[in-house]
């Protein structure tokens, strides 16, 4: 709509499809946003397992840049040599803005109705939201150590509890209004990472990437159209604000694609299961726990960039895709065992 108030030619959508990975399956999706925005052309890459995080584009990429955050970002030259000498709008941060947030709860107290069950919860979930930071910080932390006992039984002691740390920090300090809320998650490290990272990749292929969602115009902009107080859910939001856009279908769904499928194929999984077990820092992994979890075939999310450190490892690169130095002559150390710390609760 931008494009045309401004006499300009439409933009011309790319999107990604994988007809191998059924959880990544949008396909019906972009058909209905495509169609409801008119647009004509339109580029759609399918891909079995060119995105894969070990393949042949990801290896080149790992070999250039070393790690990055995300992982996935060493598969983007398949998209990016198609746009080359262009720009990029991508729908980054859009889960984070348009999430829940801490003052979600005090705008539905106002509407919810005055008596009944819900009324109870919503005063609950509304206290919850106002309550000193370190009992937020508590809360956060009994909320994530399950979670990551789960994704992540391969992590130390130590590294789990400086993970938590961090984690239940960051959700505590959030702030309450919902202006400074978005501005806090804009700035997230994860975000401004990967963000950087993806500019770093793109610039080699002559593209300039925007991420119009993170931007700090928008974002203040949706701030100050919402007030002090987020709105009901993420579906009112969208409705609110993009109603005279796209169909009601779009914005109200409550499905949600995981491209993981996509990323783990055959090379991938191959590297896992025939892992030496070397290359990885034994301060934060427990590689013999990590080796039996990928030898199982379960591979977490979280720990997806190890794979790509430990094939580096075996490629006899550091994780800056540099050449290995010789290991110095080693330290004596003390023979005597030392027992493992206990995980620290707040």
């Amino acid at each position: 709509m931008a494009a045309r108030k401004a006499g300009l030619e439409d933009p011309i959508p790319v999107t990604e499809r994988y007809p191998l990975a059924t959880k990544a399956d949008e396909d019906e999706w972009q058909e209905l946003v495509i169609r409801a925005l008119g647009l004509g052309r339109w580029h759609k890459f399918r891909y079995t397992s060119e995105n894969d995080l070990l393949g042949e584009r990801a290896q080149s990429s790992l070999r250039r840049y070393g790690i990055l955050w995300p992982s996935a970002i060493h598969v983007k030259p398949n998209l990016l040599g198609h746009v080359r000498g262009g720009s990029l709008l991508t729908g980054e941060g859009g889960d984070a803005v348009f999430r829940v947030q801490r003052s979600t709860a005090l705008r539905n107290l106002r509407t919810v109705e005055r008596t009944g069950p819900s009324r109870l919860d919503s005063w609950h979930d509304a206290w919850d939201s106002v309550k000193p930071r370190r009992t937020r910080y508590r809360a956060a932390w009994r909320e994530y150590s399950e979670r990551m006992a789960e994704l992540t039984p391969w992590l130390t002691v130590s590294a789990r509890t400086r993970f938590l740390d961090l984690i239940a920090s960051e959700k505590a300090a959030m702030p309450l209004t919902y202006r400074p809320a978005l501005l806090a998650l804009a700035a997230k490290r994860d975000f401004v990472l990967g963000q950087s990272n993806y500019r770093r990749v793109a610039r080699d292929f002559d593209v300039t990437v925007v991420d119009p969602l993170l931007d700090l115009g928008f974002l203040n902009s949706l701030g100050t159209h919402y007030g002090l107080l987020s709105p009901h859910s993420r579906t009112s939001a969208m409705l609110d604000l993009f109603d005279h856009l796209l169909p009601t279908a779009i914005l109200a769904r409550n499905t949600k694609s995981f491209f993981q499928e996509a990323v783990l194929g055959e090379p991938t999984r191959q590297f896992a299961r025939e892992w030496s077990g070397e290359g990885l820092n034994p301060e934060y992994v427990n590689a013999q726990v990590l080796k039996r979890e990928w030898q199982a075939g379960t591979i977490s999310p979280m720990g997806e960039f190890l794979l790509q450190q430990a094939w580096l490892y075996e490629q006899g690169l550091g994780i800056d895709g540099k050449p290995l130095q010789p290991p110095k002559a080693p330290t004596p150390q003390s023979t005597s065992p030392a027992e493992p710390p206990e995980l620290a609760t707040p």
